[in-house]
């Protein structure tokens, strides 16, 4: 395994907000990360977050929502769409390419998932359903359905196996959440070894 790292996402061109994450955990002694997407979209820097993101060792890239819109501008979305005109016009070719090149999903090390939103979505949040306008928080079993729709396209000798564990919760700002954990594996991992995994992460919760 790479070992610790930050995750970063939804950056959208904001480079004085990635200059003070990337400080801060280097203050930690943290010094490479992950970026889960939503890079550049955004009326601020995109250019010189880009170029910035360049200097960092970045283990891995995925794309988000709004990366897809920038690759994927038509001219009636420009003419109607001043940021996405901005973006365009301050990017140039070599942060475009490099965009069209990420992956929506890819698994580090063969052990963590990557991916912006929810595995099988992109615009779907995994954790909070908002399809009613507003926040409500997924039950265990809902946030395993996101999972599985990626796993069903899976192909087993390639990617990272999947098991769920369960726990009781945690209560952020006084509110009780339903907890889950998922874990990945290698997927050359004995089934015995990785039930015996799980087995012992639920005694530590």
């Amino acid at each position: 395994m790479t070992g610790r790292f930050a995750a970063l996402a939804d950056i959208h061109g904001n480079v004085w907000a990635l200059e003070a994450v990337l400080e801060h955990a280097k203050r930690r002694g943290v010094t490479q990360c992950v970026n889960l997407g939503d890079v550049l979209y955004g009326p601020l820097r995109p250019q010189e977050t880009f170029l910035r993101l360049q200097k960092e060792r970045v283990l891995a890239t995925v794309a988000g929502n709004e990366d897809r819109i920038i690759v994927e501008a038509s001219v009636l979305e420009l003419g109607q769409n001043r940021t996405l005109r901005f973006v365009l016009e301050d990017l140039g070719t070599e942060a475009v390419h490099w965009l069209r090149q990420l992956p929506i999903t890819t698994v580090l090390d063969g052990d963590v998932l990557l991916c912006h939103g929810s595995p099988s979505n992109d615009t779907v949040y995994l954790l909070e359903d908002v399809t009613s306008g507003h926040a409500v928080v997924r039950t265990n079993s809902e946030v395993r359905r996101l999972f599985e729709k990626r796993e069903a396209t899976l192909d087993p000798a390639r990617d990272a196996k999947l098991s769920f564990t369960t726990s009781i919760g945690y209560s952020p700002h006084g509110q009780t959440l339903p907890a889950w954990k998922a874990v990945f594996f290698n997927p050359r991992t004995d089934e015995a070894v990785i039930d015996q995994i799980v087995r012992s992460i639920d005694d530590l919760m």
